[in-house]
């Protein structure tokens, strides 16, 4: 059985990178292998971005993750066999599309993982993943390079910054460039979990942090036709800020005389303030086509608003990351396992950061009502008491959690909101809602979406993993995105848990991917398609 290449041998390699993804390669295409990991990102695209501008041009190699967040190999070890190697397969098994290669040009290159849904939390990944492959990597399979919030701020740091920088955070070489999720040691033994916790602290800190700056950063262009909502909207647009956020994150901690951990940026918010402006500068730099910049309309006051905001959520990220596990009587171990209390933890994070991701809620003088009881019920501080934080957490370590009706809770109760409000006992699996068993029946749904009647989806689930879509689909940031139900569209789908359908669906040539997974109310659905995740009724 071959061993992972060695993550430490990773980062030395990139240290040692002198050359840029324009350089020639050896005139052979080079198989990839990776994992997404926010939680692990299902169906995420992943691209190779040769030129570095962190928009997925029609000319760069593409492809899609596995339920598992891998692409090009699967290293998982299922009995005698030791996973999969996708770009093995010939191109006409559906399984291909995870297939990701380095072109013949290209010694190295950036690369780049936006979409997709996240496994941990079952929510649609707001953001963008980097992380950097050499030619001599790409040849490492079943070596995984992982690419995680802290790759992706690795990914714009001077080779020679790179291991100073693990050293200022006290991590090693395997730690900062491996998988955040596991105990995986450099010479095969585990890393004790303390470490872990704190990779994934620091990872959510760098990653949610950014997502919510995100929609702010979003809202200072528009272009020529005062068309808002530039980025995931407009070819000439990246899918959103993230890079740009992360470059001058980067380039920050890289100025500094000596070197630098983030939370001393996030703890305090004048520095904050200088974060964003460096990041916007940064977009003004690239000179984006149509791009105006709307920042003077803000007051000096609403800037600390904003960096205020942000410091708060990342004190909350770590308080919650560090706490210790509870005893109590719900489990007899303490909050269950260590995996569904990490699980748990991350996301109760992720009910706040969407909570955070409206610009205007940001930019408040106080902290939002409802992020900051999510915030309290978690933590077991405020208005909260520490028995409703083991409540609570105890309802998100279920499988059947469900963050988005969840966030909408809080959204419409605000300070109302119990610790109760995180058992959803009444969620029913897929095959339970729809009364078949998917993967040996053909099943089908039909629905409706609560928000616009004239939305609907008339799918067929064949038993083969193959799908029919029949899309009635109006999108209100780009019509060019919608779709008439008149016209069938073909597709492939699979279960990534009990609860939740992953779909490709094939658009004129383009494959779009779709969710559908269980309302936890125990009759509707959630349906995404295109980025608007929502709640749709059987019809």
């Amino acid at each position: 059985m071959k061993k992972r290449a060695s993550y430490v041998a990773l980062l030395v390699a990139m240290a040692a990178c002198t050359t840029t993804p324009q350089d020639a390669g050896d005139g052979s295409s080079a198989p990839i292998s990776g994992r997404a990991i926010d939680g692990y990102l299902a169906n995420a695209i992943v691209y190779v971005d040769t030129n570095q501008n962190g928009i997925l041009d029609p000319w760069e190699p593409r492809a899609f993750t596995d339920t598992d967040g891998y692409f090009g190999y699967n290293s998982k070890v299922d009995g005698e066999n030791y996973g999969e190697n996708y770009c093995a397969l010939p191109k006409s098994d559906s399984k291909y599309k995870h297939c990701l290669k380095l072109p013949p040009y290209a010694d190295e290159a950036l690369i780049q993982i936006t979409k997709g849904y996240d496994t941990v939390t079952g929510e649609p990944f707001k953001g963008t993943l980097t992380s950097w492959a050499t030619r001599t990597d790409a040849m490492e399979l079943p070596g995984s390079n992982s690419a995680s919030p802290i790759t992706s701020l690795l990914a714009y740091m001077t080779p020679a910054y790179r291991l100073e920088y693990a050293a200022v955070e006290g991590l090693t070489g395997a730690e900062m460039a491996g998988d955040i999720l596991v105990n995986l040691g450099e010479i095969g033994e585990p890393l004790i979990e303390q470490s872990r916790r704190y990779r994934i602290n620091l990872a959510m800190q760098i990653q949610k942090t950014a997502e919510i700056i995100n929609p702010y950063l979003n809202s200072l262009y528009k272009d020529s036709d005062g068309q808002k909502d530039l980025f995931g909207n407009n070819k000439n647009y990246p899918q959103d800020p993230n890079p740009y956020w992360m470059k001058s994150l980067a380039k920050t901690l890289m100025g500094n005389a000596v070197p630098s951990s983030v939370s001393s940026i996030h703890s305090d918010p004048a520095k904050l303030w200088t974060q964003i402006i460096a990041a916007r500068d940064l977009i003004n730099a690239d000179t984006v086509p149509d791009g105006i910049a709307a920042d003077t309309t803000l007051t000096s006051g609403s800037r600390q608003n904003i960096a205020d905001r942000l410091s708060e959520f990342a004190l909350f990220v770590d308080t919650l990351m560090s706490a210790a596990t509870n005893s109590t009587d719900k489990d007899t171990a303490g909050l269950l396992s260590d995996e569904r209390d990490i699980g748990a933890r991350m996301r109760a994070i992720e009910v706040v950061t969407s909570l955070l991701r409206d610009p205007s809620k940001a930019n408040l003088p106080n902290m939002d009502p409802a992020a900051q009881r999510a915030i309290d019920l978690a933590l077991g501080t405020g208005s909260a008491t520490p028995s409703d934080a083991v409540d609570y957490l105890f309802g998100l370590s279920s499988p059947k959690a469900d963050i988005f009706r969840l966030v909408e809770d809080f959204q419409t109760n605000g300070m109302a909101v119990a610790a109760s409000a995180s058992d959803f006992v009444n969620r029913q699996t897929m095959d339970q809602q729809v009364g078949g068993v998917l993967g040996t029946d053909e099943v089908n749904l039909n629905l409706t979406s609560n928000k616009d009647s004239t939305n609907t989806a008339d799918l067929v689930f064949n038993p083969d993993g193959t799908l029919t879509a029949a899309i009635g689909y109006t999108d209100p940031n780009n019509s060019g995105n919608n779709l008439s139900a008149d016209t069938p569209l073909p597709g492939t789908w699979e279960k990534i848990n009990d609860y939740t359908i992953l779909a490709n669906v094939n658009v004129g040539g383009e494959v779009r991917p779709m969710i559908v997974r269980t309302d936890s109310n125990g009759t509707g659905y959630v349906f995404d398609f295109g980025g608007d995740i929502a709640e749709w009724t059987p019809h």
